[in-house]
């Protein structure tokens, strides 16, 4: 159902569960169904196809008017199938009202039979196999120490030049772990969301060049070229540079490459800010220092960055693919 597959044995449970329990068990069986329409997407469908009814071909369902409302108030949704989580949580509240207060021993035991038969029936027929692949938790120690050292807000570099899942992962889980703002936060759809904030910084060109070397190996300039943009970003409020690249990892999520900090753009920035005050599994973290510029400096350093926000935000974030190769 939508795209995925919830099995017979937790209907069945779940449907018995809404008998048994109904006062309880209703509003879970709405959000149950819920779930299951806007999980479907704008058409009827069924194992991924749609459904060839005559009296549903051409349905329009509630999905298209909540992409149609989030496309004029925020952003347009994807991936529709993902309302199934919903369905899913409420499924398994009713089948848990179906084993509830259960006393006889032989019940028990095929409730628990029941419940294991289910686990071995998802686990059969997802796509992606047993064992299930789970995702990496990388090291943080020493994150924290970020606030204490300096509280500004962090430039995260890695966040313009990969899309990979692990990287992306770790984006989140930095994040976290720091807890200070940046320019934009980890999210699926990254064109669409925190967009100025992402354009206005990777308009600097410092930043900007540090792209283009982990992508291209581009040469970055003299290091003097540079102390007007370090200004710049320290009068931004921020005070750290981060940068870091996802570990490979094969089907199941075991690491086939340990993660490094990119390497163009460690030599880059140690030339340019010494060595990093924190460096760890996959990432590396320089304090923006404050540079002697002058006013005017940092004014025409601050207009030419202006000047050049749109022309960034249309190039590298509304116009980019969204299955842009990583960048190594």
């Amino acid at each position: 159902l939508g795209v995925q597959y919830l099995g017979p044995i937790l209907v069945g449970l779940a449907g018995v569960g809404l008998v048994r329990r109904w006062r309880k068990g209703w509003p879970l069986a709405l959000a149950a169904l819920t779930g299951l329409v806007l999980a479907m997407g704008t058409r009827p469908t069924y194992a991924g196809q749609d459904l060839d009814i005559p009296l549903l071909a051409d349905a329009v369902l509630p999905y298209a008017w909540l992409q149609w409302l989030l496309s004029v108030t925020a952003i347009t949704p994807h991936y529709p199938s993902r309302f199934i989580v919903l369905t899913v949580i409420a499924l398994a509240g009713l089948a848990a009202l179906a084993l509830a207060d259960i006393t006889r021993p032989s019940l028990r035991a095929l409730a628990i039979g029941l419940v294991a038969l289910a686990i071995v029936d998802v686990g059969e027929r997802t796509t992606q196999g047993w064992p299930w692949p789970v995702a990496i938790r990388p090291p943080v120690t020493g994150l924290a120490t970020l606030a204490a050292e300096d509280p500004g807000a962090v430039v995260d570099l890695a966040y313009f030049s990969t899309r990979d899942l692990d990287a992306r992962n770790r984006t989140a889980w930095y994040q976290t772990a720091y807890g200070l703002p940046t320019q934009a936060v980890a999210i699926s759809q990254l064109d669409e969301l925190n967009i100025e904030g992402a354009a206005t910084v990777l308009a600097v060109p410092l930043i900007l060049d540090l792209r283009q070397l982990r992508s291209t190996g581009a040469t970055m300039k003299p290091n003097q070229d540079y102390q007007a943009d370090l200004a710049l970003l320290r009068a931004d409020g921020f005070r750290w540079l981060m940068t870091y690249r996802g570990a490979q990892t094969d089907r199941l999520g075991q690491v086939t490459r340990s993660p490094t900090p990119p390497p163009r753009q460690l030599a880059a920035l140690n030339n340019l800010l010494g060595i990093p005050f924190l460096q760890d599994d996959g990432f590396a973290v320089w304090h923006i220092p404050t540079v002697d510029v002058s006013a005017s400096a940092l004014a025409e350093a601050q207009r030419s960055r202006d000047a050049r926000i749109e022309q960034v935000r249309d190039r590298v974030f509304e116009r980019a693919s969204p299955h842009e190769a990583p960048a190594n």
